[in-house]
């Protein structure tokens, strides 16, 4: 969808900066994706789903569906809306291969589907990321505002996320083919015209408290440091001497770059519902052809002598002279073993063994 003079455009004056309509941006036509067979995933207890009601109550899946008629689905202005659809439907995958190369599979959060008719809304919100909004099928009014919101402006009494005061100074009709980006913070209001389903692929932007939780777990699962003061003061309620050196030196070895390093690649790799994946035996050995299954996410990263590789929210950390099978691996998502004996079957059957990869 955004290549090269387009996408630096796009970069330099509008990310994270103000929304922007791409009109037409992508055929559709080619990625037959449909409400009816979106509403049955809604029926798996694995797939995360929520009905929202004109009143903007809302209940959460699964659900049982009992018609097939798409104009029967939903109540009138009921909105269902469908999380992690790249984890479930094999079209996801495509879509995002071809049209959202220009992000890191590891950077997007999920493919969410809001599917509803005439009037059919989640009310006025904001994001805490950002978010390119693809209209599938049907149309969407838009109505945006110039303020970037923060928590305290949300209503007290809503169980949604509900701007307390949204005042739209822009108003955008959407139609399939057209994706609208919003940038975090951007107050923003859907209303739905006729039958209408929508994409939203959302960008993994962690707050900074997020991280330092994040961070603080990590450090205690992975450090073996004991005792961080060892030294007797001076009987005075003075601490004249500041932080001991002793707490200073472990805590600069216990958050130094290595660990930094593997907790971020473990962080934004990690799935927030790892129960999706279908673990298979593949055997004592590896099979010559593999795929990343579905909801599988991976990175790497160079070291100084080795390469990290991020799977699922693990590290493994690797020789330098496996980089190229990594790489071919993460970025397109199969790989084939030219050698029966590779060095790194033993990995990969390992993957397969934990549902991350799949024999082909």
């Amino acid at each position: 969808m955004l290549v090269g003079e387009t996408l630096s455009n796009f970069l330099s004056q509008d990310w994270r900066l103000r929304a922007r309509v791409f009109r037409e941006a992508i055929d559709v036509s080619q990625y037959p994706i449909d409400a009816v067979s979106i509403a049955r995933l809604t029926e798996n207890e694995a797939v995360e789903s929520r009905l929202i009601q004109p009143d903007f109550t809302f209940e959460f899946g699964p659900f049982e569906l009992t018609s097939d008629d798409q104009a029967r689905l939903l109540g009138d202005q009921e909105m269902l809306m469908v999380q992690c659809l790249e984890q479930h439907l094999g079209i996801i995958d495509d879509l995002l291969t071809r049209e959202f190369s220009f992000l890191p599979r590891w950077q997007i959060d999920d493919v969410m589907a809001s599917i509803g008719y005439d009037g059919a809304n989640c009310g006025a919100h904001f994001d805490h990321y950002d978010v390119f909004l693809l209209q599938v099928s049907g149309s969407k009014v838009w109505h945006l505002d110039r303020e970037i919101h923060t928590d305290n402006q949300l209503l007290s009494d809503q169980d949604l996320r509900l701007l307390d005061n949204f005042e739209p100074v822009e108003k955008l009709l959407l139609e399939p083919g057209d994706v609208l980006y919003i940038p975090p913070g951007a107050g923003h209001h859907g209303i739905c015209e006729g039958e209408s389903l929508t994409l939203s692929v959302g960008i993994r932007n962690p707050t900074t408290t997020e991280m330092l939780a994040e961070i603080s777990e990590f450090a205690l699962e992975n450090t073996k440091l004991d005792t961080l003061e060892t030294s007797l003061h001076k009987g005075s309620a003075e601490i004249s001497a500041g932080i001991p050196a002793a707490l200073k030196t472990n805590l600069d070895q216990l958050l130094d770059e290595a660990m930094l390093q593997r907790w971020y690649g473990s962080y934004v790799t990690r799935l927030r519902n790892p129960e999706v994946l279908s673990p298979v035996d593949s055997g004592d050995t590896s099979p010559p052809k593999v795929k990343a299954n579905l909801p599988t996410r991976m990175a790497w990263m160079d070291t100084a002598d080795s390469i990290l590789f991020f799977v699922n929210g693990e590290c493994y950390e690797r020789s330098a002279e496996e980089r190229n099978w990594i790489v071919t691996l993460c970025e397109s998502r199969k790989l084939e073993l030219t050698k029966p004996d590779e060095p790194f079957q033993a990995l990969l059957s390992e993957l397969i063994a934990a549902g991350a990869l799949s024999p082909v």
